[in-house]
């Protein structure tokens, strides 16, 4: 049997927004986007997120952006860097 070619487009959550809605709310930071495999959607639940490292993507930080967001990202990308240097250095 031959699979089924095509795109999905899966949105995870439940919401009733519009459309300008929804691109808004990602605007913002609230929401992120990847490109999703079935691997990621028959996973534990709490292996999921884990699964999306790499893949996962916000909006850039803009005028839209909510300013706890834009913070805590801040705040954190130092952290994220150090995290990658020291994973560098663990690779043989």
């Amino acid at each position: 049997a031959s699979g089924f070619g095509g795109t999905v487009y899966a949105f995870w959550g439940d919401a009733r927004w519009s459309r300008t809605q929804l691109l808004g709310e990602i605007a913002r930071g609230h929401w992120g986007m990847c490109k999703a495999y079935l691997r990621d959607v028959v996973a534990a639940p709490d292996l999921r997120r884990s699964g999306l490292a790499g893949r996962l993507v916000f909006a850039p930080l803009t005028s839209m952006t909510e300013e706890s967001i834009a913070r805590a990202r801040r705040e954190l990308a130092p952290l994220r860097e150090q995290a990658r240097l020291a994973a560098a250095d663990d690779e043989p």
